[in-house]
């Protein structure tokens, strides 16, 4: 992983300029592919045709950079990482299955599997 949010889209911009093929991919949507029913059409949109990565893996990055960025900032404070707390969003409309797969990816992430480490909202 590069960068995420309106970085990752600059980033890809430039790099990606005049047709020039960096090897950089963006990713966007990452949630809203979790479980679905495949879709050749999504997936090469997705994968940009060369990248067999399923959507929770490449959900899986982004959380653990992001988790990993959060600890060191946070640690900056005193605290320990074993007193975070993590809170992830999900759309509404997210089955249990769903959820699931959001959870999986944070632990894989690296976030606890202590009880109460990981809420979803």
């Amino acid at each position: 992983m590069v960068a995420f949010g309106y970085d990752a889209q600059r980033k890809g911009e430039l790099c990606n300029a005049g047709g020039k093929d960096s090897g950089l991919r963006l990713v966007e949507n990452i949630k809203m592919l979790l479980g679905r029913t495949p879709d050749k059409t999504v997936d090469d949109a997705v994968t940009m045709g060369r990248h067999a990565d399923l959507p929770e893996r490449y959900l899986a990055l982004f959380l653990k950079e992001v988790y990993q960025l959060a600890v060191a900032d946070i640690a900056k404070a005193g605290y320990r990482e074993n007193q975070i707390q993590v809170c992830i969003t999900v759309p509404a409309v997210f089955s249990d299955h769903q959820k699931q797969m959001v959870r999986e990816a944070a632990y894989a992430a690296g976030v606890s599997h202590d009880k109460g480490a990981l809420i979803l909202a």
